[in-house]
């Protein structure tokens, strides 16, 4: 996964996809750079940047499915 240049509003930090939920862009036990979603700081979500996709783009997922490692 690509994660473009940090934003001044983007802090980056690193979580590990923990869920056995199915996911085309996380693997079980590896680590992400992800940051708070601009509109959703409550930490429910975490935002990542994907470029494999057909719209390259930041998108949100549910925090309850990664472990913040650091």
């Amino acid at each position: 996964m690509h994660m473009e240049k940090c934003d001044d509003f983007k802090k980056i930090f690193k979580v590990k996809y923990i869920s056995d939920f199915p996911s085309p862009y996380f693997k079980k036990g590896e680590v992400y750079d992800a940051f708070l979603p601009v509109d959703n700081k409550s930490g429910k979500y975490f935002a990542f940047h994907i470029e494999e996709d057909d719209e390259p783009g930041d998108y949100a997922f549910p925090s309850s499915r990664f472990e913040v490692v650091e």
